[in-house]
């Protein structure tokens, strides 16, 4: 298949099919950052404006950190932080992109007393944050006045136009024995599979731990640490020594050319899934939001969605006609087939699907099924 020209444009589930008032698709082009090792957006003027729009308007993609879907990293993500900081209690801490506070908030129950956050979104603060700084600005702000001796983001660096000025600048901001901590959707498993689900027009880099270290080496930094947790690559970085020898943290061996090749195979195969029911409506689509590419290529736009996340219950998404359902909604009327569209949760999805004797009738298959 030929690179996508154009996608819907997701920034979260929206209650009318309006998609918030932003286009319901727009164009997006790309590329491949032979250097970095990596595939990238390249942003037009009006992409980065009517990003620059979403992201003031405080708009959270379903399943943030800051959102109900994705509580499930929240501690392990808190937990990985603090282990890997060894940062005190009385030290300076500074999350770029805090979203609604949930990590911030964490952390000052753990007894930290010394607390940032700069978040450029409009984004109603959760209760008891009174003795957080907070600055209501993108990173880097004139506003931050002191460098800090933890520096951290999750699920924030995908956002940015250029990921190396984006992490030098940060490295200028730590003290000389502090460090960054960060998290990135890990699009390795995509990568290998020809998943295009991974493109999402808010994201200008598509990280894998092989492009990960190439952008932390030309920034001038060390990466120290990365692993993965619940499909995000998360890890460490500090200034470089001057005895800096770069270490080969990469855990897989991506072979990039392959990708639009396996991704039209892929295509293929889903079509000949849905072509096997006569009325799209048959066919209900679990997780949407990881969908909506590929069935837009497809002209699948009538499928049933179902998605565990309640705050996405009954709200739309662009390109679908349908509202999404909740797993309740699901099992009161079951369809014929339900399609689990998610690589992370998949097994633990169609396990709970198969184990519910209301949709025993139902054929039950993952992306790895076919």
């Amino acid at each position: 298949m030929n690179p996508i020209e154009s996608l819907p444009f997701y920034h979260g589930s929206c209650p009318n099919k309006t998609n918030g008032g932003f286009p319901s698709s727009m164009p997006i082009s790309i590329e491949f950052d032979r250097e970095l090792k990596m595939f990238r957006t390249r942003p037009s003027n009006k992409l980065k404006e009517v990003l620059n729009k979403v992201y003031l308007s405080g708009s959270l993609v379903d399943g943030s950190i800051s959102n109900e879907s994705g509580a499930v990293y929240l501690m392990d993500l808190v937990n990985f932080l603090v282990n890997q900081s060894k940062v005190s209690e009385e030290e300076i801490l500074l999350e770029i992109g805090y979203g609604k506070g949930v990590i911030l908030k964490e952390l000052s129950k753990l007894g930290y007393t010394n607390l940032i956050g700069i978040e450029p979104g409009n984004h109603a603060h959760l209760p008891g944050m009174n003795d957080i700084e907070t600055i209501n600005d993108f990173f880097p702000s004139d506003k931050l006045k002191t460098k800090v001796d933890l520096l951290y983001h999750f699920a924030v660096w995908e956002h940015v136009e250029d990921p190396v000025d984006f992490l030098s600048i940060q490295l200028d901001h730590i003290t000389k024995d502090g460090c960054i901590v960060f998290g990135v959707p890990n699009c390795e498993p995509y990568i290998q599979e020809g998943d295009i689900s991974m493109f999402i027009h808010e994201h200008y880099s598509y990280f894998t731990s092989e492009s990960i270290s190439r952008c932390v080496e030309k920034a001038g930094g060390e990466l120290v640490s990365i692993e993965t947790i619940k499909g995000m690559l998360v890890g460490r970085i500090i200034k470089r020594k001057v005895d800096f020898r770069a270490k080969n943290l990469s855990k897989t061996k991506i072979d990039y050319n392959k990708f639009w090749d396996d991704a039209e195979i892929r295509h293929s195969k889903l079509d000949k899934f849905f072509t096997a029911f006569s009325n799209e409506v048959d066919v209900a689509v679990y997780v949407p939001g990881r969908a909506l590419n590929t069935l837009s290529t497809l002209g699948r736009k009538k499928v049933r969605l179902v998605d565990d996340n309640s705050e996405m219950t009954n709200r739309y998404l662009p390109y679908f006609e349908n509202s999404i359902e909740s797993f309740g909604q699901l099992c009161a009327n079951p369809p014929k087939a339900i399609l689990v569209f998610s690589t992370t949760f998949g097994n633990i999805i169609k396990d709970k699907c198969k184990k519910d004797s209301r949709l025993a009738s139902c054929t039950i298959v993952s992306l790895n099924d076919l």
